[in-house]
């Protein structure tokens, strides 16, 4: 009984810890879209273009030279730019606007490619009590559960003339580490504040941006 029950733990513990070693590669930070780190490109792009509303700008290359760009389904088509993408040596970084989940709107939803996988995604949203109460909890509950360590935390203020008014610009980041100390998670919350003395605030916006680094090839 004693040896079943050692038996049970270790499994347990091996389990576990490929589990926790995996999750970094597969959190998707908007559940509708399946597309997270070590996703290969063709399933990521095609879950992603059911909430496309334009165009994706597409700047590809060999290896880590990044020197062809243009439009999918304009300058090129989708079957020429994913079946390039999918092949050994290759890269490229891809920015979708107005991307439209369930009435939110995404402003930016960028992504970039290693070897037909994806090693980078980067968000922006304008932040709306919807973001506020799920996705971005969501993002700091995956954070915190990822890494013991505390975040890096950053606050940078600047103050500009536009027209007869100053804009104040307030951008904090907050930066996760892993293990081995590559910061590889940023949240940014950036708000804009027009004509302050009006109580008047323009806009607020939150980055989300996941990187693991390129395999050499």
């Amino acid at each position: 009984m004693k040896r079943i029950i050692l038996y049970f733990i270790f499994f347990y513990f091996v389990f576990n810890i490929e589990g926790n070693s995996s999750a970094t590669e597969k959190f998707k930070p908007i559940e509708k879209i399946n597309l997270y780190i070590d996703k290969d490109i063709a399933s990521g792009y095609k879950s992603l273009k059911n909430h496309l509303t334009a165009n994706c700008s597409v700047t590809f290359g060999y290896g880590q030279s990044l020197n062809n760009n243009g439009y999918i389904n304009s300058s090129f088509s989708e079957y020429e730019i994913i079946d390039f993408l999918m092949r050994s040596n290759t890269s490229s970084l891809i920015s979708c606007k107005n991307v439209i989940v369930d009435g939110l709107k995404i402003s930016r939803f960028g992504f970039g490619t290693c070897n037909g996988k994806i090693n980078d995604i980067d968000i922006s949203l304008f932040s709306t009590r919807k973001l506020d109460n799920n996705i971005l909890e969501r993002w700091l509950f995956y954070f915190k559960s990822f890494s013991a360590k505390e975040p890096n935390n950053n606050k940078e203020t600047r103050t500009a003339l536009i027209g007869d008014e100053n804009v104040t610009f307030v951008s904090n980041s907050s930066t996760w580490s892993d293990s081995n100390n590559q910061q590889i998670f940023t949240v940014i919350y950036s708000s804009l504040e027009k004509a302050k003395k009006n109580n008047l605030v323009v806009g607020s916006k939150i980055n989300f941006t996941q990187l693991k680094k390129c395999s050499k090839f």
